[in-house]
């Protein structure tokens, strides 16, 4: 992957407090005007970052990122996130990169590996908190341990039980009907949660074998207007979301629909807020990058799990089994 194939793998946006970090604004590439080649050290990693946040964030590591980029672990008022910055020291990416030639969302590993804490294995015994893994290309599922305190498995567990409850605004996939529900927080900007959708779309017949429902929370993490197209999702639900999603730009990254205004705005972006707050929750308890899709389900062994990403197909069909009644995670 060459440098000059940056701009082809730029994605899924994994930006704290609805898409800034510490002074950041909501865009994937942020200018920082020095024409300067050569690797980043962490001195001039914390120039760059402390102009464009006016010092409100500050580069903790650096470490060597593909394609000639340095990636950096930025450290503000919402936590840290993984940033990189070009060779040039041009420009700072805040979001996804993804290998074109392997689907990998780079910045989702990068922050697996600097920002969680070591992965535990399935265990006979339940130990203290573990961090999870996300999926790609086979499915690697939450640890099958008991989580300690309000974090973890248990909070996976109280957005299933709230999800339940009928109290949050959510769109359920329509022909799907079972005794099992697979909650997919998604971004009407996010083109993996389009390549979700698209998913769910070409295998409905397995998901309806499997009794699997399909329940999408409409969040908003990417853009400036993913609130408002999040919000027309959570007032018309299904319609609005397949409008979004049928409509989808892929070269452009950008959601098939306009969007609420006014009163109504007003009035369904606090739901969607409520949703997005439960992914920021989700993925600070588990140690994850907060990214869409985020999925969520109970599995045969009565446990809650997730899954930071989209499955391959091999891997929905891994997911489709470990919810079946008796399922149970191989030991290592």
């Amino acid at each position: 992957m060459s440098v000059k194939k940056i701009s082809t793998v730029l994605a899924l946006a994994l930006m704290v407090s609805g898409g800034a970090v510490a002074g950041f604004a909501a865009a994937s590439i942020m200018h920082v005007g020095s024409d300067a080649s050569g690797s980043v050290s962490k001195a001039q990693a914390n120039v760059i970052v402390g102009k464009l946040t006016h010092h409100q964030a500050r580069v903790t590591q650096v470490f060597k990122g593909p394609a000639g980029l340095t990636g950096v672990i930025i450290s503000g008022q919402q936590g840290p996130v993984v940033s990189w910055i070009t060779n040039t020291k041009s420009a700072v990416i805040v979001g996804g990169v993804v290998d074109t030639k392997t689907n990998k969302n780079l910045t989702m590993q990068a922050s697996i590996r600097y920002l969680s804490k070591p992965p535990a294995t399935f265990q006979d015994k339940p130990s203290a908190q573990t961090a999870p893994l996300p999926v790609s290309p086979k499915p690697v599922l939450a640890s099958d341990t008991t989580m300690q305190g309000p974090d973890g498995e248990s909070l996976l567990r109280k957005f299933i039980q709230a999800s339940q409850s009928g109290t949050m605004v959510q769109v359920p996939q329509p022909g799907l009907t079972g005794p099992h529900t697979l909650y997919a927080f998604v971004d009407p900007n996010c083109i993996f949660c389009h390549k979700l959708f698209d998913e769910v779309q070409a295998h409905q017949a397995e998901f309806q074998q499997a009794g699997v429902r399909v329940v999408y929370v409409p969040v908003a993490i990417l853009k400036q207007s993913s609130i408002a197209k999040a919000a027309e999702v959570a007032k018309e639900g299904w319609p609005a979301l397949l409008r979004d999603e049928q409509r989808f730009d892929v070269n452009s990254e950008e959601g098939g629909i306009a969007g609420l205004s006014g009163p109504a705005l007003s009035s369904y972006a606090r739901i969607v807020q409520g949703n997005t707050d439960w992914l920021k929750n989700l993925s600070a308890a588990n140690h994850t990058g907060e990214g869409t899709p985020f999925l969520v389900w109970q599995a045969g062994n009565g446990r809650a799990y997730f899954l930071g990403g989209f499955p391959s197909e091999q891997g929905l069909h891994a997911l489709f089994a470990s919810m079946q009644p008796g399922w149970s995670p191989k030991k290592k």
